[in-house]
């Protein structure tokens, strides 16, 4: 058996669907059944604890005070179990402006310790300017960013994030969703080998023998794990497949190396 899972790709989060069929659930009243549903799962794939993400699809209707209620979903998890879910990201729209530094100084108030992007579904390049003002203020303040990068969205290439993660090289910046297509695969690898600040999700890996080419070539000290994922969905997957990892790479795959990168990020 290998150690718990520490996940870290939990999006917690309201989705602008929900109000296709009229007025939806209260936050509250849907905070909690997703909270019940979270953990019945985590219990069932030996999962012990997340990291939260906001929700990438909450509805924008009403602009900045819809992301500062996104946050807010996610503190107000992280308050409830700080056990399961020890630590918690906000997001901020690039397109506020002046507006998100103001947010990122909130959030970074309340206790989260970093910002997540998802630059395809904010319209804009992952090195897009303000993004790049933000990142900038995150380093100042010891916050973390995390930025996906789906293959299939070239506003997502890994050479845009590594524009954004060299302008602070001794700062860390987790690729969330990395090596999710062929191409992309390569091109994290590479990014990897320039830049020792990039952390790689491995929870929407193509294929599993992506994560073992990545071991071989760049090593598996900045690999993390998120659960569930497509195609890496499970510890067993990585000891197995291709003739698997050792344990203990595993083991650190999907929890110590995240231990580690996060102590750096600790509440006081």
């Amino acid at each position: 058996m290998t150690v718990e899972i520490f996940d870290v790709h939990y999006h917690f989060g309201r989705h602008y669907s929900e109000w296709l069929d009229g007025e939806p659930a209260p936050d509250a009243e849907w905070a909690e059944a997703t909270y019940q549903e979270r953990v019945e799962e985590m219990g069932r794939v030996g999962c012990d604890r997340s990291v939260v993400l906001p929700g990438d699809f909450y509805p924008r209707v009403d602009g900045l005070a819809a992301t500062r209620r996104a946050n807010d979903l996610v503190h107000g998890l992280v308050q409830r179990d700080p056990d399961r879910f020890p630590f918690g990201l906000g997001t901020v729209d690039p397109q506020y402006g002046p507006a998100g530094l103001a947010e990122i100084d909130r959030i970074h108030d309340i206790g989260l310790i970093g910002v997540t992007y998802h630059p395809r579904w904010q319209g804009l390049w992952a090195d897009d300017p303000w993004i790049v003002r933000q990142v900038d203020r995150l380093a100042e303040l010891a916050m973390l960013p995390m930025i996906h990068c789906v293959a299939e969205s070239t506003l997502e290439s890994p050479m845009l994030i590594e524009l954004v993660a060299s302008r602070h090289p001794e700062h860390p910046l987790v690729v969330l969703d990395a090596m999710s297509g062929p191409t992309s695969a390569k091109e994290c690898r590479a990014i990897a080998h320039r830049n020792p600040n990039l952390w790689f999700d491995i929870s929407i890996a193509w294929h599993p023998l992506e994560v073992l080419q990545f071991v071989r070539e760049v090593g598996h000290e900045r690999l993390v794990f998120g659960r569930p994922g497509w195609t890496v969905s499970s510890p067993e997957t990585l000891l197995a497949f291709g003739g698997g990892l050792p344990q203990q790479v595993v083991d650190d795959i999907v929890r110590h190396n995240l231990d580690r990168l996060l102590a750096g990020f600790a509440k006081s």
